[in-house]
């Protein structure tokens, strides 16, 4: 694995990768998208990758671009969804993932966000 700056690592891709989608490790110096609601993300694409391919993923919490899974609210929590998007989080025992620098209206808008890195659990809902 090569280091392309203090927060970016570059990883080769397991399966197809989508810009700006929350990854996880699937082996060393390997990531896939996520795909389940409320998992804890390795990281942030910052590119589209193609399985076997090679991409940069931020890997040190801080801000970033992110696609939005449906609406998200100015200053909310953030969850993973199911796509590897990020939604309010608002379902106890899911992982919070970031805090919403900016609103989106719909699904698969690119808002900013300050991501928090690995994530800790929500008790959002309680």
């Amino acid at each position: 694995m090569a280091t392309v700056g203090g927060d970016i690592k570059n990883f080769t891709c397991s399966g197809a990768i989508t810009q700006y989608h929350f990854v996880k490790m699937s082996a060393a110096y390997t990531v896939e998208e996520c795909d389940s609601e409320g998992e804890v993300p390795d990281g942030i694409a910052l590119e589209t990758g193609t399985d076997g391919g090679r991409i940069d993923v931020k890997v040190v919490p801080g801000p970033c671009k992110i696609a939005a899974g449906d609406v998200v609210t100015l200053n909310g929590f953030l969850q993973v969804d199911s796509d590897g998007e990020a939604i309010d989080a608002a379902t106890t025992g899911h992982y919070i993932v970031g805090k919403a620098y900016q609103a989106s209206t719909a699904a698969d808008e690119i808002i900013e966000i300050n991501w928090f890195g690995p994530a800790y659990l929500s008790q959002v809902g309680d």
